[in-house]
């Protein structure tokens, strides 16, 4: 892995880091993480991301291991080894000294992160997106390591020829494998709303946002599949994606109904985090 990491202490190239087998992230996915992007030491919307890391943090117990200014400075440490843009991964996982289910009460945590170099996607690149019936736990508001269904999706959606898979729990949408999910019908964004069903995704947020400041409406409710196909626009967000429309679902087109709108949207988001990063997009 290209890049520059951190962990426990030790600063050094990515491939150099050695994690040893009592990390419980090893075991049993025992910790949390987030992600970001930024260039030049700058990160797109840092204190939302690390909001919700240490929120995420404190609900399954883990303890910030060095003081805030101390994580601060390892952040800005290791973004600072990038001179392109970059992604920005941050891991906190829960120490122990035996694979035991119970963890010990102690204070003890692992720190990893990590920086490499990041490209940001074409606005104009068209998604292509798959179905997967979503068995997930009922804790997805929390960005956990436990990403087995996630990954397995994604990579059902690669042997599809699509980039991102689309979880329904019947026929109602709650997100995709790694990104958020809205749809565009009659001039108003639909989105579900927050729920342990859906991460609470910065760039969902900052959607949101930006419809508020283009004056278009948003509804945050839960919509179905059949919603889905006949949508007049389909638009997924993150991190490292900003906002794209998709053009298929399971091999049927969709969309295509509302550019204007959508084209608004996607480059108010861009342009925002333009702003706030120093790069262009």
């Amino acid at each position: 892995m290209e890049g520059y990491a951190y962990y426990n202490g030790v600063f050094a190239q990515a491939d150099e880091i050695r994690v040893p087998l009592t990390d419980r992230a090893l075991f049993f996915g025992d910790g949390v993480y987030d992600a970001a992007v930024g260039y030049r030491g700058r990160i797109y919307r840092y204190d939302d991301h690390m909001a919700r890391l240490l929120g995420n943090a404190r609900r399954v117990g883990l303890p910030l291991p060095v003081t805030e200014c101390e994580f601060r400075e390892i952040i800005r440490k290791v973004c600072a080894e990038c001179d392109t843009p970059f992604f920005l991964y941050i891991q906190l996982s829960r120490y122990s000294d035996e694979r035991v289910h119970a963890y010990p009460d102690t204070e003890r945590a692992n720190l990893l992160v990590t920086a490499r170099k990041f490209a940001f996607p074409d606005k104009n690149s068209k998604q292509k997106l798959i179905t997967v019936n979503d068995e997930r736990h009922t804790m997805c508001d929390i960005k956990t390591l436990c990403l087995l269904p996630a990954v397995l999706a994604a990579k059902d959606a690669e042997r599809h020829g699509a980039t991102e898979a689309v979880f329904h729990r019947g026929v109602r949408v709650t997100e995709c494998a790694h990104s958020n999910i809205a749809i565009i019908q009659r001039g108003e964004v639909v989105t579900h709303p927050l729920s342990p069903f859906i991460l609470p995704g910065v760039t969902r947020a900052r959607m949101i946002a930006s419809c508020a400041r283009l004056g278009i409406p948003v509804r945050e409710r839960a919509f179905t599949l059949p919603e889905l196909f006949s949508a007049d626009e389909v638009i997924i967000t993150s991190t490292t994606k900003v906002a794209l429309a998709a053009e298929s679902v399971d091999g049927v087109s969709v969309g295509g109904r509302e550019p204007e709108i959508l084209s608004s949207l996607i480059g108010d988001m861009r342009a925002e985090v333009s702003a706030e990063i120093g790069y262009p997009l």
